[in-house]
């Protein structure tokens, strides 16, 4: 038993124009779906193109109900009236006259008077007067009685129940009036009034009665109005549970008329296979029976294939054929199953060799799209090849190479020097390439992965994220790698085109982000030699701070005083090489150089005011508490695609705090180290989640409760006064 349904579409289509689009496509959450179907390859006006496919530019200019449907009324008034009057003025009279207006025509009907001087300048008005057509002006009248009745609310939000009451005496009215009416054309539109009446009021036993009791009584020529109430009758069917013959005349609005379309489209539904068979028996000629097919073939769970074949074998040209071959494909570009594909291909190759269909090339590039989608490159190729022998058309010669270029990226096995002029080429020489997101994502990720497998993870950060995400996720090999690049003489147009800046500055750049790098791995020495490859001019571009200046109040932005004296950053390499030396050199005093050092790499890190030091962002939100314990110091961040590291690490600055404790014989000095290491063992504790001991705490609040810090520390830190308190 196949279940299905349309009524999920409705909360689609409510929702389509939010969508974010490029180039006519939906951009997809899948990072590995790429679509390539352009919507300038298929029919805009074929009754399926704005629904069964994912193009929203088709779907507003030629699917949206909400423009069609007054186009398509005012288009008949038009025709029927011999295109005597304006548009503009047929569309004021129907939609935007009321009451008072209407019945003024037909008081100067009967009274054979003039029209008032707004009325006597719309030309339908003067037309509907100066002819008599009085059946007409009742007509109108009638409508405007029942539009209250059957018009949607401004306020979207006010839900009200209907009149049923007054909605029964217009239905009465109405039928009376319609048995007096002569000309067959007005007696349908005051049945379709009618009938929406009885529809909108729920009486839907009433609208299947009241079907039948008009449509014999009819005989007019062919009329948009005809499915305007089949598609109120199919609703009641589908209320009273005629699920297949609702089916089939919705089918029938489906493939007849465009104003009503989109609703048809949303209320088709099929719940078995004897509803469906019940359907078909209800068709009278192939055309009715291949919408219906094509509607059944929309649903998400549908047999597609299995509904083509049956349209293909009933009328080869039909235009549904082509727009449920995209659909098709748009499913297998965002989801790709290799059996159907292959059954999509076997058909569509059957299709192309039998040469029955209206648009052989719409085939052909489907052919070729589908071996494309199963890695099959050279079969691909052959394929948009011998669509020139069937079309000269430029948008599907601009298809053609939109597929092509696809190819050609993902046949790169690595970046040479070839291959970097051609992606240089399609970046900022090519107009087709630059129009169309999709292929500037494919060649972003085949480049990306390339240089990545080929031991160039520097370029690849680069290329794909820029210089901006190496300096705030560094790691050795990615900054080693992209050294190299700075070493190069000769450089290629994309080479150029990943270092944004000028040779000099991006060399000054890695060097100094290189040198910085060796700071957070305290590695002083090499960080030393890294720092004197840079000019001395340029040493003052990548700040100054002063890491070793002691705060009892914690600040990450403090102002700097005006007597802190601030250091470059090979000044506090320096000095952090001074303190090592003199900690070997003057035992005696080396408390206070591990307390020292333990402050700058305090200072230095996340925690503390001289973070960028070390660090070319901080973000306040990479603590949240949503980290895992023992989680990397590498953050998710929404600016930084690569992540964002984060020198949280405080093992070696309470190391040093730890030393000084124990080697120090001055108790203001312990204190003040005792003090830095709880704050260590706090920030320790907050970044890997676990208990805080508060082992300095105790020991400050035990040992140096009599020094004069101690005092300082209990006015300053709420959170050590809570504690001893």
């Amino acid at each position: 038993m196949r279940f299905y349904t349309h009524s999920f579409l409705a909360l689609f289509f409510s929702l389509y124009s939010l969508s974010i689009f490029s180039a006519c496509q939906f951009k997809s959450q899948n990072l590995n779906y790429f679509p390539l179907i352009q919507s300038f390859i298929v029919n805009p006006t074929a009754p399926a193109s704005p629904y069964f496919t994912s193009f929203k530019d088709i779907y507003l200019k030629f699917g949206k109900q909400t423009i069609l449907q007054p186009n398509e009324n005012i288009n008949e008034w038009y025709e029927r009236f011999c295109e005597v009057a304006p548009l503009s003025d047929i569309e004021w009279l129907i939609y935007q006259s009321d009451l008072s207006d209407i019945q003024e025509l037909k008081n100067a009907v009967i009274q054979n008077t003039g029209l008032i001087t707004y009325l006597r300048t719309n030309k339908f008005a003067r037309h509907l007067v100066k002819n008599k057509c009085l059946e007409t002006i009742e007509y109108l009248l009638f409508a405007k009685k029942c539009e209250p009745f059957v018009t949607a609310d401004k306020d979207v939000w006010q839900t009200k129940k209907p009149d049923i009451q007054n909605m029964e005496a217009l239905i009465q009215e109405g039928t009376k009036e319609f048995l007096t009416i002569e000309s067959h054309y007005i007696r349908l539109r005051m049945a379709y009034q009618i009938i929406r009446l009885a529809h909108y009021s729920g009486q839907y036993s009433k609208v299947k009665y009241l079907y039948n009791y008009f449509t014999p009584k009819i005989n007019h020529a062919p009329s948009t109005i005809q499915y305007w109430i089949e598609g109120h009758y199919a609703g009641a069917l589908k209320a009273l549970g005629e699920r297949a013959n609702a089916a089939y005349f919705y089918a029938r609005v489906f493939h007849h008329c465009p104003a009503k379309r989109e609703s048809a489209f949303l209320s088709f539904e099929v719940r078995t296979d004897n509803d469906w068979l019940s359907a078909l028996s209800f068709c009278e000629n192939d055309q009715e029976r291949t919408a219906l097919y094509a509607l059944r073939a929309s649903f998400r769970n549908s047999r597609a294939v299995d509904e083509m074949i049956a349209i293909y074998s009933l009328h080869p040209k039909s235009n549904y054929l082509e727009s449920i071959l995209i659909q098709e494909i748009e499913k297998q570009e965002k989801k790709p199953v290799v059996e159907y594909i292959k059954k999509l291909n076997t058909f569509v190759k059957q299709v192309i060799d039998e040469k029955k269909v209206a648009h052989p090339e719409i085939w052909l590039l489907a052919l070729g799209y589908l071996k494309y989608l199963n890695n099959d490159y050279f079969e691909a190729k052959l394929a948009f090849n011998a669509v020139t022998e069937y079309t000269q058309s430029k948008a599907l010669q601009e298809q053609i190479a939109i597929f092509n270029m696809a190819i050609e990226i993902k046949e790169w096995e690595k970046i040479n020097e070839e291959v970097a002029q051609r992606i240089w080429e399609f970046q900022s020489e090519n107009e087709v390439f630059n129009r169309y997101p999709t292929l500037q994502s494919i060649l972003s990720k085949q480049v990306f992965q390339n240089l990545k497998n080929h031991g160039n993870p520097g370029l690849a950060v680069l290329y794909k994220f820029g210089f901006n995400a190496v300096k705030v996720n560094p790691s050795e090999v990615v900054i080693r790698d992209i050294k190299e690049l700075a070493k190069k003489e000769i450089i290629n147009p994309f080479e150029k085109s990943l270092m944004v800046l000028s040779k000099k500055q991006f060399n000054t750049e890695i060097q100094a982000l290189y040198a910085t790098w060796l700071m957070t791995l305290n590695e002083w020495e090499a960080a030393e030699k890294a720092w004197q490859e840079i000019p001395l001019a340029d040493i003052e571009l990548f700040g100054k701070s002063n890491p070793f200046v002691e705060r009892l109040n914690e600040c990450v932005h403090c102002p700097v005083k005006s007597n802190e004296r601030q250091l470059t950053k090979p000044q506090i390499v320096a000095e952090m090489l001074k303190l090592q030396y003199d900690i070997k050199a003057n035992r005696t005093e080396s408390p206070q150089y591990y307390y020292k050092m333990g402050l700058g790499l305090y200072n230095m890190s996340y925690f503390g005011y001289a973070w960028n030091v070390v660090d070319y962002f901080r973000s306040g939100s990479s603590l949240m508490a949503e980290r895992l314990e023992n989680a990397s110091d590498r953050m998710k961040h929404p600016l930084f695609p690569n992540g964002n590291r984060e020198n949280v690490d405080l093992s070696k600055a309470l190391g040093y705090f730890e030393k000084a404790i124990t080697l120090s014989t001055d108790k203001e000095l312990s204190a003040r180290a005792t003090f830095m290491a709880a704050r260590c063992e706090q920030k320790m504790s907050h970044v890997t989640k676990t208990a805080n001991k508060r082992k300095y705490f105790a020991l400050l609040k035990t040992k140096y409760k009599d020094t004069q810090y101690y005092d300082k520390v209990i006015e300053s830190c709420k959170y050590f006064k809570y504690y001893v308190n």
